[in-house]
């Protein structure tokens, strides 16, 4: 009877290594999981911000290729706060 104690004591802590093994594994691939959900939906948020940032580009492109007349030149010198010499700028101080 002591022999087939012994046996069952030996043969028990294997199993036990096992089952925590097997638990740690389990509890490692639930983990990454969870990381790979996580980068994915980023990359996807990415993948659309690049395609807006495109998009820019390609109108930012359009415009250098197109000829650039009088009326960009001054859009963009009042966009930034120039003016005309002799022009009037009223701006409304209200705050409405």
């Amino acid at each position: 009877m002591a022999a087939r104690k012994r046996k069952k004591r030996k043969g028990l802590l294997p199993k036990l290594i096992l089952a925590v093994f097997v638990i740690y594994a389990t509890g490692v691939l639930i983990s990454n999981q969870v990381k790979i959900n996580r980068l994915e939906s980023s990359t996807a948020e990415l993948d659309e911000l690049i395609a807006t940032e495109e998009i820019k580009k390609a109108q930012l492109e359009q415009a250098l290729s197109d000829e650039i007349d009088d009326d960009y030149v001054t859009k963009e010198a009042q966009s930034q706060g120039y003016a005309a010499p002799n022009e009037r700028v009223f701006v409304d101080v209200s705050g409405s």
